[in-house]
């Protein structure tokens, strides 16, 4: 009995000292994310918003779910909340997993990309719903003081106060928010208003509601002020992918692959392949998209069946559990913050902090209506240590990913230094921090195409100097082969993307003078980005303007005439087909394509001399085509007088003629002799 008495004294004191202190770092860690993810940003990587925030998300997610197994360990109790959201949310993970094995061809990006974000939040959905207890509303406290934050800076930059102080900085842009950009900002921020206004309206204390009002209209403005920025004419102005081409690339999408789709961080490849030519007729065709019209077009190009139907699921719980739940007032507003996050997601392209809040609102609401199972530890010393490896091990597995995560984001760093090195034209450290970036994270593909065009550069500084030593030319050709190598490998991380096989095609461009059979690989590399794009006019003009540079006339023609086919009101197409065909000498046809150029071309356009100075020569060549065509029908002609009649014989008799056979038939005469006979 004293033993017993003892053990669980113990056990009691070690609860008082140690377990709640731990509990209250994990949850204090769950607000503080919830307060720092919609502001945190860095100017130290190349991508100063989301992969930040990304890198934010997971770090923080991984370290507080370690810890709950530390306290676990050491609470000798495992608990589990089941909650009514936790199929689909394992669902929609499941399928970016599969997806991301079994389609994407660059696995780490998609890792620090979409499927990354899904998986991180699925383990932070899990460690709320497990984890926040009752202490649940400072975190949706923290998010709407993030909101009126992330409020404040963006009705300082309208008025111009990053613009005064901070000048030829990204914090000179009006439309410049921690957020990321101004869709990623307005969604939050209606996300927050309604999250605000219905606290402020369930809050009994008065002080505490009059400062929720005041937040919900500093929200007011900065969401108004967003909006207007967004609107066509702006700066900031919104461009998304139209609903039509949305739905027609994910149904080819659907097509090639029905359940995995095109892989998560892969729907560039599918907008490429499958675009319609409709957007081509407006201001889009510049434009490519990485994300779809609205996110479940997005899951159903990138993961397919499987991750449409797992966020229909979730969409179907949602519904089903909001009159069973609706009755508690706490409980609706998380329901109605959760409706916002999906109906949002259904009329515009998600984004990072749209899924942190839906995620963090389904955990708080699955922890507070579902089951809790708890196991305590038996006193089993031999059990003891298997535990203990288990967890250990679990740890290990949750803190495996920060390692790769911290050389993704050492990569980031070197790469965003190597640019601004660029912008300084220290070609030598430009090349070296970008090789030392790549033996941090040798599978990041815009850093392969950067590091290739960075070997070309150097290799044509070397090339353009008077007098280069043997040393300069050992150096051109390696940098060369570094320059060629670089690109292919960005091609081989993901054959499907369009600007790893633009970047390998002008990188073989460039050097036809510099490497024997560069051209026929240029043709090449340029003939497989136009199938991967086969949309794109600009493709097939510097694709048809290489045959041209290579004086294959015939085939530059075909290729001109396929783009005026993919955007038949692009004046430079027709320009190019027309100088084209002057070449071959097909004066009629070059003509015609140039007046249709001036057609095209607005009437106040510098570009009208030079098109005007080319149809000049072939319209004087017509002009006295017609002249000399006119001097040889007037030299031609032979002049004759009147013809005399016959003269009458000597000695000849006149006949004399029935004058009612002779004379001519009246038009009745004529159609009754014109008649068959029977």
């Amino acid at each position: 009995m004293l033993q017993s008495y003892n053990l669980k004294q113990g056990e009691a004191m070690f609860k008082t000292n140690s377990t709640p202190a731990l509990s209250k770092i994990i949850n204090w860690g769950i607000v503080g994310l919830s307060f720092t993810l919609p502001l945190f940003f860095l100017l130290f990587t190349a991508d100063v918003f989301f992969f930040n925030k990304f890198s934010l998300l997971i770090a923080g997610t991984l370290i507080l779910s370690a810890l709950c197994v530390v306290n676990s360990l050491k609470n000798k109790r495992f608990t589990f909340t089941l909650g009514v959201f936790d199929l689909p949310i394992i669902a929609l993970a499941a399928s970016n997993l599969l997806s991301l094995l079994l389609r994407t061809p660059n696995k780490s990006a998609a890792l620090i990309g979409e499927a990354g974000v899904i998986l991180g939040l699925t383990v932070f959905y899990f460690l709320v719903s497990n984890q926040l207890k009752k202490n649940w509303k400072p975190a949706l406290t923290a998010l709407v003081i993030s909101a009126g934050l992330l409020s404040l800076v963006t009705l300082y930059q309208f008025i111009g106060v990053g613009e005064a102080f901070f000048s030829n900085t990204i914090f000179a842009a009006k439309s410049f928010t921690p957020a990321g950009n101004l869709l990623t900002l307005v969604s939050f921020l209606i996300i927050s208003l309604i999250l605000t206004l219905r606290l402020a309206l369930t809050n009994k204390l008065v002080f505490n509601k009059t400062m929720l009002f005041v937040a919900a209209g500093i929200q007011v403005s900065a969401l108004i002020l967003g909006i207007y920025q967004m609107f066509p004419g702006q700066t900031a102005a919104l461009r998304l992918l139209p609903f039509s081409a949305g739905w027609q690339i994910a149904i080819y999408a659907f097509k090639q692959s029905p359940l995995w789709g095109v892989g998560p961080n892969n729907f560039l490849s599918a907008f490429t392949l499958h675009k319609p030519l409709s957007l081509n007729f407006g201001d889009l065709w510049t434009m490519r998209f990485l994300q779809s019209s609205n996110y479940p077009l997005q899951l159903l190009t990138t993961l397919g069946l499987f991750g449409l139907i797992s966020w229909l699921l979730l969409v179907l719980v949602v519904i089903k559990n909001f009159k069973k739940h609706s009755q508690s007032k706490q409980n609706k507003t998380l329901l109605w913050v959760i409706i916002a996050s999906l109906a949002l997601q259904f009329l515009a392209p998600t984004n990072i902090l749209n899924l942190f809040v839906l995620y963090l609102s389904l955990g708080i609401l699955g922890r507070k209506t579902g089951k809790t199972v708890s196991w305590n530890q038996p006193q089993n010393n031999h059990l003891d240590w298997l535990i203990h490896a288990v967890g250990g091990a679990l740890i290990m597995i949750m803190l495996t990913p920060l390692y790769f995560l911290g050389r993704s984001y050492a990569a980031e760093y070197y790469f965003k230094a190597s640019l601004k090195a660029a912008a300084r034209n220290d070609g030598s450290a430009t090349y070296k921090l970008q090789l030392k970036a790549l033996g941090l994270n040798p599978r990041l593909m815009n850093l392969k195409i950067a590091f290739s065009q960075t070997n070309l550069a150097l290799a044509q500084s070397l090339a353009n100097r008077t007098n280069p030593s043997d040393q300069d030319r050992q150096n051109i050709v390696q940098l060369i082969q570094q320059a060629i190598a670089e690109a292919k490998q960005a091609v081989t991380i993901n054959p499907e993307n369009i600007i790893a096989w633009e970047n390998l095609a002008l990188i073989y461009r460039n050097l036809i003078n510099f490497a024997e059979g560069a051209d026929q690989w240029a043709l090449a590399a340029f003939t497989q980005a136009v199938k991967l794009d086969p949309g794109n006019v600009n493709l097939r003009i510097q694709l048809g303007g290489l045959y041209h540079a290579l004086q294959d006339y015939d085939s530059a023609q075909r290729v001109f005439e396929q783009a005026i086919t993919v955007k038949p009101n692009y004046a430079n197409a027709y320009y190019n087909l027309a100088v084209t065909l002057q070449e071959q000498n097909k004066l009629e046809k070059a003509a015609l394509a140039y007046r249709q150029t001036l057609n095209l071309l607005p009437a106040d356009s510098s570009e009208r001399a030079a098109v005007e100075t080319r149809l000049a020569p072939i319209e004087e060549h017509f002009r006295q085509a017609a002249e000399e065509a006119k001097t040889k029908e007037v030299s031609a002609q032979t002049l004759t007088e009147p013809e005399p009649v016959p003269q009458k014989p000597s000695g000849f008799e006149p006949i004399i003629l029935d004058e009612e056979k002779a004379a001519p038939p009246t038009p009745k005469e004529a159609t009754e002799a014109a008649k068959p006979t029977e």
